[in-house]
């Protein structure tokens, strides 16, 4: 069976459980097979990791992660675009306590004073200080915890960043359609001109170090030339994401948490001038309800299609000025969804 890099790993995934997994009583009184610990990573630079052994309901990712982004914790937003999958733990009045949204803009925050804004302050240090170790969002917040409706699963994630290769900026779509569009204005200023004079050099020297083994694909952007790539506009730097996921609802939940921190990945990259490259998904109690086993059944014994899922976005530069219509996702190819019910 040829599988595409989503559907390998996911199924790879549920297989694991199924067969390392033990029976484990849960809070919701359903039971599932829960294994302790899963890592998966795709490769964003290879499309939307969307899986094709069942179809996803794309409308409900994308609204439910800009209703994160906003901060909002009432679901009205979510229910005026026929999104449904808070309605079980919303009060009479549609709120959540203080669940992401909340966590995500306002961490700590209360009535008198204002929290961090952790998105924010992310864009902000991707700008400022890209190699900094502490590009960090969390929803886990303890004080907080019990006044959630739900507390968080998808409870942490981080962002890395590294530079690229020659080889990496040389072949970026993004950089041939900037410098396509400097060459036809005339525009390369003599720094520019003696940046790419210097790539050049580079791959020169590196070709002839044979005895050195260097391979010219290696060979990474000098801090310098970065500097005047940057100053006009070029893409030198490659971002990735990883999520740390306490409690994992593989059949229901995990697939959309997958494609929603991919596109979030995408989006930042944007906003701050990066290539999105990986996201790295990392799981705790990873199971599967026992009120979903036929249904597991049933997707494992699909053939997968090919990987053909594309993310087009608005040319935004602030991440909380993406709408829906700012945000679709083309050419996704898939067998019919299987439905399930949610584990309350």
């Amino acid at each position: 069976m040829a599988y595409n890099q989503t559907d390998e790993q996911y199924c790879n995934l549920l297989e694991q459980i199924l067969t390392t997994g033990r029976n484990t009583d849960d809070r919701t009184g359903t039971g599932t097979i829960q294994m302790f610990g899963g890592k998966m990573v795709f490769d964003l630079k290879k499309g939307l990791p969307l899986l094709t052994t069942k179809k996803l309901h794309l409308n409900s990712i994308i609204h439910e992660l800009l209703w994160f982004i906003s901060g909002s914790t009432n679901i009205k937003y979510l229910q005026e675009n026929k999104v449904t999958i808070w309605d079980e733990w919303a009060d009479e009045n549609g709120d959540l306590g203080p669940v992401y949204s909340k966590q995500w803009r306002d961490f700590g925050g209360d009535e008198c004073t204002n929290g961090v804004d952790q998105i924010s302050d992310l864009i902000n240090m991707l700008k400022t200080n890209p190699t900094s170790r502490r590009l960090i969002v969390s929803a886990w917040n303890p004080v907080d915890v019990p006044d959630m409706a739900l507390p968080p699963c998808h409870c942490l994630f981080q962002f890395y960043t590294d530079v690229m290769t020659i080889s990496e900026f040389m072949n970026n779509d993004f950089n041939k359609n900037k410098r396509d569009a400097l060459n036809k204005t005339n525009s390369e200023e003599q720094d520019l001109l003696e940046a790419f004079e210097v790539i050049f050099d580079m791959e020169s020297i590196a070709l002839e170090s044979t005895l050195k083994n260097v391979d010219p694909s290696e060979v990474l952007l000098t801090d310098e030339v970065m500097a005047i790539f940057e100053k006009y506009g070029f893409r030198v730097r490659r971002l990735s994401c990883q999520l740390y996921q306490r409690s994992v609802d593989s059949f229901l939940g995990l697939p959309f948490n997958i494609v929603s921190y991919s596109i979030l990945t995408e989006m930042v990259a944007q906003c701050v001038n990066m290539e999105a490259n990986e996201f790295h998904w990392v799981g705790g109690c990873t199971h599967i309800y026992n009120n979903h086993l036929e249904q597991v059944a049933e997707q494992l014994s699909r053939e997968p299609f090919e990987q053909t899922a594309k993310l087009v976005l608005a040319d935004k530069k602030d991440i909380f000025d993406f709408k829906f219509e700012d945000i679709s996702i083309i050419d996704y190819v898939a067998h019919p969804s299987i439905k399930a019910l949610i584990a309350v």
